[in-house]
C-alpha cells in the first residue's frame, strides 16, 4: 500500500501537469495565430510595396530586388495571371493556400485594375525585399 506522502505527491504532480496543460495550449495557439498575423501583414507590405512600383505610363514590369523564396504576379480583377510567376488563374484572396502563405494588392490605376499577389512558402521566418526581418521574430 502507498503511503500518504507518495498519494499526495502524485496528485500534485497531476494536478499541476493539468494546469500547466490547459494554460499552455490556448497561449501556444495564440502565439500561431499572432505570428500567422504578422506574416499575413508583412506580405501584405511585400505586395503593396511592388504594387507601388507599377505606373500608368511605365511599361509593366516586376521589380527585380524581390526575394528568391517569393513569387510575386499581376493579375487581373478575375484572377487571370498577366505577368510573373504564380498560378495561372488565382482566387486572389489572403491566407494560406496549399502551404503558401498569400497576400494581395491593388494596383493604383485608372486604367485597367490589375492586382499584385505574392506568395512565399518559407515562412514565418524570412526577411523582406528591404533586409529587415519581421518586427517580434524570434528569429530572422
Amino acid at each position: 500500500m502507498r503511503s500518504l506522502r507518495s498519494r499526495l505527491l502524485t496528485t500534485i504532480t497531476g494536478v499541476a501537469v493539468l494546469a500547466v496543460s490547459l494554460f499552455a495550449v490556448p497561449l501556444a495557439m495564440a502565439v500561431a495565430r499572432l505570428y500567422h498575423d504578422g506574416a499575413i501583414e508583412s506580405l501584405e507590405m511585400e505586395a503593396t510595396w511592388v504594387a507601388s512600383t507599377f505606373s500608368s505610363a511605365a511599361p509593366v514590369s516586376l521589380p527585380t530586388d524581390l526575394p528568391r523564396d517569393m513569387t510575386v504576379g499581376v493579375y487581373t480583377t478575375d484572377g487571370r495571371r498577366l505577368l510573373g510567376s504564380g498560378p495561372a488563374r488565382s482566387p486572389l484572396r489572403e491566407g494560406v493556400e496549399g502551404g503558401v502563405l498569400i497576400a494581395t494588392a491593388p494596383i493604383p490605376s485608372d486604367e485597367t485594375p490589375r492586382v499584385v499577389r505574392v506568395a512565399t512558402i518559407r515562412w514565418p521566418a524570412r526577411r523582406t525585399s528591404r533586409g529587415s526581418s519581421w518586427p517580434g521574430w524570434p528569429y530572422s
